[in-house]
């Protein structure tokens, strides 16, 4: 039980880390992937997939978790 803790806390601060490194960086990934006519537009445009990326995972999970644990739970220990 305490390892499974152990590798769910990392796994979620490594999430939360991407989505931190992310947020820091908007403007600097803005600048370097979006049209250079609109410093306002690529902040947006960069939030705007932040919150794609971020309202999308609980969806992702829902799908691909349930397909992905099947073979894990039928592999041999």
């Amino acid at each position: 039980m305490v390892r499974a803790t152990i590798a769910g806390t990392i796994g979620n601060v490594l999430e939360w880390y991407d989505f931190a490194v992310y947020g820091y960086l908007v403007t600097a990934i803005g600048a370097a992937f979006f049209p250079k006519a609109s410093t306002l537009a690529q902040v947006l445009y960069t939030f705007g997939i932040y919150g794609v990326g971020f309202f999308m995972r609980p969806s992702a999970r829902s799908s691909s978790g349930a397909y992905g644990d099947r073979p894990a739970r039928a592999a041999p220990p």
